[in-house]
């Protein structure tokens, strides 16, 4: 809905002026909120202010326009031509919801060296042949090893073999890996109890955001702390448990070779070089073959194909809320003749990877969703890391919210790929959860999660966890504690922005909203715009302080260069790319806490939804023309409102709607206007 029809839409419903009230300074001819009770009656105007144009109705477009390189558009934003739906509900969640963008995703791997992956993903030492070497001496002359191990590489060579074999010899293979390690001291390798290797098939993990208890990886990396699931009374899984996952595809042919895809050169390497490729002769007994899909010439500004076309193609758009049920069904198959480009479907870097057969694409696309769901739990996890086994070959991909990295494939039957094999199941056992990227820095309780046993069937795994914080020099360091979900955007990529209710005992009594998202680190923080616009809404403007959102804290985290984020972003510097192109984006981890708002859905009463509207549509004028900032989503989503209470002419408490124009929801997008522009506006 375009500004000047908010304008209209108070004088369909005869709005009242607060003549009494109303700021002098402001230009605008339509009312506002303001600071004190109105000291007169209200005046009814039924006539269109005279500089606005006689309402009517607008002309109708067949669609917007898509401009490569921009954000994609918001739900519910004004140029969208359809609602999508409740965007604030949690009741429920539905896998549909996410399967699209899961399939969105995947247009952004880049495909790495094996070796590249161990050290910049997983912190395997450069020398790790020398470092580690004694230690996988000792795993490849261990008794228990080569007994898992052989009866594995047996199962890989019989045709036909049913997945679910593979799961108990694999998992006892990596387990004997770290009995090893764990016993005994070795260089860098950390003694003491070890991680543990689980099959979880056929059960299904709880919790999540794809139908809670859809998925059923096939192997999950537990914590030490966590009770067996096969010998201790809490036999279920939740999301919140697993470091790692593993998932067993034996086709032959379902690992990803990096032909359809950017590839990463890192000291003169093409990673496909040292791909492992599959035998000739397929050991697995299909009904059919698998054939290639036909490629499309690709390009950035020419619609052209992507994996979300292979399966199910589906359009872009912004990730719904948890719950969103209401999604058209219809936007996948008209979408399939009119895909764009990924650059302009989602955040900038995505490049289309190209044709890939079915038997690729779906483990990849299995891998994407497992990836997903331990995004979603526990809090502010950075990233995170999925193997995919087709028999005796390995591949690892890593999702951080700026890229998934894709490695190329290890053959650990026998040679360097067996080693390379028991140095990754060492790098696990080494990794800190920080490393692993589960932060525990701020949130403490992540590790008690992820040993966590028992979790109500409904329960929220956020509510009552605690976030610390350190504060500034202003803000002595206090503890804020979550509760219910209002809104999340799962993603492996993007901002990934997860909003909550919470409170605080530096706050007592203010009912508080959390928003935590992953923005690109050059992108101006939304508290740059607020500070700007309450920095102005004082003396004369100080009736706009009513209209914008109140900020109590904010904090960005910032990674170190040791980290994964870190060595995972110097890999993109000067970075040669064969094959296709891709923009990586550093993202910080925002947090920002300000006061609760209510959506306008929730008002009832016409005249205060029109109010709304009005006190809306004025702070949106007076942004433009005061502060110079002009945000560029004007729609339901953004327009909350707050209740304060006043004192009416009688001198009794009276809670009166103040319209608020929302600067900091996940979907808000806005921008200050350059100052040569803004004078020549004005």
């Amino acid at each position: 809905m375009a500004l000047v029809d908010f304008y209209q839409l108070a004088v369909i419903y005869n709005l009242r002026r607060r003549d009494a009230d109303f700021p002098s300074n402001c230009s605008h001819p339509l009312s506002m909120s303001t600071d004190a009770p109105p000291t007169k009656p209200r005046v009814y105007s039924s006539l269109p202010p005279p500089t606005l144009p006689a309402p009517k109705t607008p002309q109708r477009r067949r669609g917007p326009a898509t401009v490569v390189g921009l954000t994609p558009l918001s739900r519910g934003s004004s140029v969208r031509q359809r609602q999508e739906g409740d965007t604030d509900r949690v009741d429920r969640y539905d896998r549909g919801d996410y399967e699209e963008y899961v399939r969105e995703d995947l247009n952004c791997r880049v495909f790495v060296d094996y070796e590249v992956f161990m050290k910049d993903v997983l912190h395997v030492p450069d020398d790790w042949r020398t470092e580690w070497g004694r230690a996988i001496e000792a795993v490849k002359a261990d008794a228990k090893f080569n007994e898992h191990h052989e009866r594995y590489c047996d199962l890989c060579e019989e045709a036909g073999t049913l997945e679910k074999h593979f799961y108990p010899p694999l998992m006892e293979t990596a387990n004997a890996v770290l009995d090893v390690v764990s016993r005994s001291y070795f260089k860098k390798i950390p003694p003491g109890k070890r991680q543990y290797y689980h099959v979880n098939d056929p059960n299904h993990l709880k919790g999540g955001v794809m139908n809670k208890n859809s998925l059923s990886p096939d192997l999950v990396l537990l914590h030490k702390n966590r009770p067996d699931p096969r010998t201790s009374r809490s036999r279920s899984l939740h999301w919140a448990n697993p470091l790692h996952v593993l998932e067993v595809k034996p086709y032959d042919n379902a690992l990803c070779d990096g032909k359809n895809m950017p590839r990463l050169v890192v000291d003169g390497v093409d990673p496909i070089q040292n791909h492992a490729a599959p035998p000739v002769k397929s050991r697995y007994r299909a009904k059919k073959p698998d054939p290639p899909t036909t490629p499309t010439p690709s390009s950035s500004l020419v619609a052209s194909q992507s994996v979300s076309e292979l399966t199910s193609a589906s359009t872009s758009r912004k990730r719904p809320a948890d719950g969103s049920s209401t999604v058209d069904p219809r936007a996948a198959k008209k979408s399939k003749a009119n895909s764009v480009s990924p650059q302009a479907q989602g955040d900038e870097g995505c490049s289309p990877p190209g044709p890939e057969t079915q038997h690729q694409v779906d483990p990849a696309l299995q891998v994407c969703r497992y990836l997903l769901e331990m995004f979603s739990v526990p809090l502010l996890r950075s990233h995170a890391t999925v193997s995919l086994v087709d028999r005796d070959r390995l591949q690892l991909y890593h999702a951080n919210r700026s890229v998934i990295l894709v490695s190329s494939a290890i053959n650990f039957s026998d040679g360097d790929g067996k080693d390379k094999f028991i140095a990754t199941i060492i790098a696990f056992h080494c990794l800190s959860l920080e490393k692993n990227g589960i932060l525990e820095t701020m949130v403490p309780k992540n590790a008690k999660l992820i040993s966590k046993t028992k979790f109500g069937r409904n329960q929220i795994v956020q509510n009552q966890n605690e976030l610390r914080f350190s504060g500034n020099a202003e803000v002595k360091p206090f503890n804020v504690t979550l509760a219910d979900v209002i809104s999340r955007d799962p993603a492996m990529v993007g901002r990934s922005t997860l909003v909550l209710n919470a409170t605080s005992k530096r706050w007592p009594g203010v009912p508080l909203v959390i928003k935590i998202s992953w923005p690109t680190s050059g992108r101006v923080s939304e508290t740059d715009f607020l500070t700007k616009a309450n920095a102005m809404a004082e003396g004369g403007h100080a009736w706009a302080a009513n209209h914008l959102p109140r900020l109590y804290y904010t904090e960005d985290v910032v990674f170190p260069s040791d980290s994964t984020l870190g060595s995972v972003a110097r890999l993109f510097e000067d970075a040669e790319l064969v094959n296709g192109d891709y923009v990586y984006e550093r993202r910080t981890l925002r947090i920002i806490i300000q006061e609760r708002l209510y959506p306008l859905k929730s008002l009832t009463k016409v005249k205060d939804v029109g109010q709304v509207f009005v006190d809306a549509a004025c702070v949106h004028h007076w942004l433009l023309e005061y502060p110079g900032i002009l945000h560029r989503d004007f729609s339901f989503n953004n327009i909350m409102y707050r209740v304060i209470k006043e004192m009416n002419g009688d001198g009794e408490a009276e809670e009166k709607v103040y319209g608020v124009l929302s600067m900091t929801k996940p979907w808000g997008d806005t921008s200050i206007i350059p100052q040569s522009w803004h004078q020549s506006a004005t």
